[in-house]
């Protein structure tokens, strides 16, 4: 996202939410009353004087959504402020001296089930409310945040994966799968363990933690495919780049496959 560098004195600071659900879509309100085209969003909220964006995300996502702390885990959270202009009649409506809103987005994923789920905890901002692709959240907005919740999609594709088992982060299931296995002295070298002959399968449980880091990951074998145990080869040689691209392609399918049984 290109912006022109602006004055963070002159734009309110705030922050946005980004609810994703197991299934990986993201909570959207209605502004209450609001009918017509653009009245759906994501959830937000001002930063009180000396508050924590961080701190300030998690009462914003209570008050508005009514979800405490402890149905979500936090996954991200912007590491620069994006910035939007209010427009012209809306400024004009507007008390203060402030030309737009500067925000701090966080991503979040509920662990709760939708009763959980109140618009009305406290003054209420929604009144609908319904899971939806982020990728949709740019054409649902009013015109003048579109260029942010772009970004924002950008920036939280990752999270838009289903989740292991539907209880914990991808990322957070590896890392946690991997520390009990260290704990247990296996897998202490992975280089070395695949060079042995272990191959793409040791990197099975790791893959999530670097993808969830924005890398594309394969495992290789070092003897992949069908043919393989039908005829294995008698060296490294005898296998070319096809053999391990059809290897990889296999393995991304029945990890895909094991993902979507393990979804509630």
């Amino acid at each position: 996202m290109t912006q022109v560098k602006q004055d963070p004195d002159r734009y309110r600071a705030n922050v946005g939410l980004a609810l994703f659900s197991k299934a990986g879509h993201v909570f959207i309100g209605r502004r209450i009353n609001g009918r017509g085209a653009f009245q759906w969003q994501m959830p937000q909220g001002g930063v009180d004087k000396g508050e924590d964006p961080a701190v300030a995300a998690l009462r914003e996502l209570e008050e508005e959504v009514g979800v405490p702390e402890k149905l979500v885990d936090t996954l991200q959270e912007t590491e620069d402020w994006l910035y939007y202009d209010f427009p012209p009649d809306l400024k004009k409506r507007l008390p203060g001296p402030y030309l737009g809103q500067r925000q701090k987005w966080f991503a979040f994923r509920f662990k709760g089930s939708d009763s959980d789920v109140r618009l009305d905890r406290h003054t209420p901002e929604f009144d609908a409310w319904r899971w939806a692709q982020l990728e949709e959240t740019p054409s649902l907005v009013v015109p003048f945040k579109r260029a942010v919740y772009a970004e924002v999609a950008v920036r939280f594709e990752r999270w838009t994966e289903p989740v292991l088992g539907g209880k914990v982060p991808q990322a957070e299931a590896a890392r946690r799968a991997w520390e009990d296995q260290r704990e247990d002295g296996h897998g202490k070298d992975l280089a070395d363990d695949s060079c042995v002959g272990c191959g793409g399968d040791v990197w099975d449980r790791m893959i999530p933690v670097f993808e969830a880091d924005g890398w594309t990951c394969e495992a290789p074998t070092l003897f992949p495919g069908r043919r393989v145990k039908e005829n294995p080869p008698q060296s490294l040689s005898e296998l070319g780049l096809d053999d391990y691209i059809a290897a990889m392609s296999a393995k991304r399918m029945r990890l895909k496959r094991r993902v979507a049984r393990n979804l509630p």
